[in-house]
């Protein structure tokens, strides 16, 4: 299997992520009779209730909130937030800093990132206060996933995206993109379903990329983007666990082969999904492996949900001998829910009196069923 498969493991997010602080020195406070200078600065000068204000000044606790405070002023968040504004940070540092629980900031209309967008997409955690590049990078990455609530959704998927280093890895990374995907609109897609991807190290990403190549994708052509997510998720190992699953079912290298190329999304299914609905296909529908392999989409298909419930339409109008009891299975299973109602249950009601109470019992069971 080693042919048909080459290269390293999965790719992860891959190089660490530099804890962010707020260039405030950390010096621990005896207790005091009188309230610390650092309550009454916070209170006075940025409006935290006393309580926040208390904590924030315990033992352990920034003795100078101001780099953190003048960060935020940088951008806007001059007052405080009120239930959006948490107090959270390590063992080592404590930053004024987005509650990562609370998501009820408003994201403004206007262009560009403001202060609330980039507190939430640094997910509790500020870089530097003296770092520069912070705006130019939610700039950067705002035109790349398109909108701001892209970006803020690919930022909870990717804790590293917004400290990783934009030149070394996003910015490579993105240009490698850019060059087998073809299009700004297919890399919007693709690094919105796979933020972690732009994060990894660079050689990882080229290593993908010549992988799906080998297995037979050209870059530019419309599946490659699929490959890339398939192939990305997937360590070696899986994938030719997977091969040898349908070799077990009959498929040959070449038809394991044919149906990663016409698509690639039904290495994504867990392999006791793939085993039961091969089974139900070879067994219940009839399908021969040949004709799985050459629609591998049915792999993708709900087997409780769409498969079976639609197999016993068919086979109760097959043995009633009405008309599209013997269509094509994969025609049938990729209509619409509405098209499928219409053309083989609603109109065949009068002659299969429970075929409609029938289909509906057996979706119903596989909604309750269904545990992939």
């Amino acid at each position: 299997m080693s042919s048909l498969y080459r290269g390293t493991e999965a790719l992860s997010p891959g190089g660490s992520s530099r804890d962010a602080h707020c260039g405030m020195s950390v010096a621990a406070s005896p207790p005091q009779q009188q309230p610390h200078f650092v309550v009454n600065y916070l209170m006075k000068s940025c409006g935290f209730p006393q309580n926040d204000a208390v904590r924030v000044s315990g033992p352990g606790y920034h003795e100078n909130p101001a780099g953190g405070v003048c960060f935020l002023g940088q951008y806007g968040l001059k007052d405080y937030h009120g239930r959006h504004v948490g107090l959270v940070g390590d063992s080592s540092a404590h930053c004024v800093a987005l509650d990562s629980s609370e998501t009820m900031i408003k994201v403004p209309k206007e262009e560009g990132p403001s202060g609330s967008d980039i507190m939430q997409l640094f997910s509790g955690k500020l870089p530097d206060a003296h770092e520069s590049g912070v705006r130019p990078k939610v700039e950067f990455l705002g035109a790349l996933f398109g909108s701001k609530d892209r970006l803020l959704k690919a930022s909870h998927k990717n804790r590293h995206l917004m400290m990783s280093n934009i030149d070394e890895k996003i910015k490579p990374n993105v240009s490698l993109l850019r060059e087998c995907l073809t299009s700004d609109h297919r890399v919007m897609r693709f690094v919105s379903r796979r933020p972690r991807l732009i994060t990894s190290n660079v050689n990882k990403m080229r290593e993908v990329i010549q992988r799906v190549e080998s297995l037979g994708i050209s870059k530019g052509s419309g599946m490659f983007e699929k490959a890339l997510c398939a192939v990305s998720d997937i360590s070696r190992t899986t994938f030719d666990s997977k091969f040898m699953l349908m070799k077990s079912f009959g498929w040959s290298e070449a038809e394991f082969l044919l149906a990663f190329r016409k698509n690639p999304t039904f290495l994504g299914s867990s392999e006791m999904k793939i085993r039961s609905i091969m089974e139900f296909l070879l067994k219940e529908v009839g399908c021969m492996p040949s004709y799985v392999a050459s629609h591998p989409i049915l792999l993708t298909y709900s087997l409780e949900g769409r498969l079976k419930p639609r197999q016993y339409v068919l086979r109760l109008l097959k043995l009633n001998d009405i008309i599209g009891g013997k269509d094509d299975f994969l025609n049938t299973v990729s209509m619409t829910e509405k098209a499928f109602l219409n053309r083989y249950v609603i109109r065949n009601t009068e002659k299969v009196p429970d075929l409609l109470e029938g289909y509906v019992a057996t979706c119903a069971r596989g909604k309750s069923n269904s545990g992939y």
